[in-house]
């Protein structure tokens, strides 16, 4: 973890417990967008790395997910500190460690089976 991620860290849970802990619309209307924004996700990212058992960080990633606009966050910054929370939040909840089959069909015809595993 890089030297100046620590004192991010420290104040991480109190960040989170605002945002999260008190409910995101009524933080919302406190803080112009490009404040809390970009302090969420660098606070979800702090809390994935620190603390990944910390009960708020569920809700961080859903909101993540909700403050989405098609398949991008508002500015290439929050697409960037998403897609690095949510890539440590994948490896907490074991989602890259995925092992299934499947198959494709086409007019009810088999055109392939595979099976997906981690490599």
């Amino acid at each position: 973890m890089p030297d100046w991620f620590a004192p991010l860290l420290q104040f991480a849970p109190v960040y989170a417990w605002f945002f999260l802990g008190l409910g995101l619309p009524w933080a919302l209307v406190l803080l112009p967008r490009a404040d809390w924004a970009d302090r969420l996700l660098v606070i979800t990212l702090a809390l994935a790395l620190a603390d990944p058992d910390n009960g708020l960080l569920p809700d961080a990633v859903r909101w993540l997910m909700i403050a989405r606009q098609g398949d991008h966050w508002v500015t290439t910054q929050e697409t960037a500190w998403s897609v690095l929370a949510l890539t440590e939040w994948m490896q907490i909840t074991g989602e890259l460690q995925g092992s299934y089959t499947y198959t494709a069909r086409l007019n009810a015809e088999t055109v392939l089976d595979a099976t997906a595993a981690p490599t």
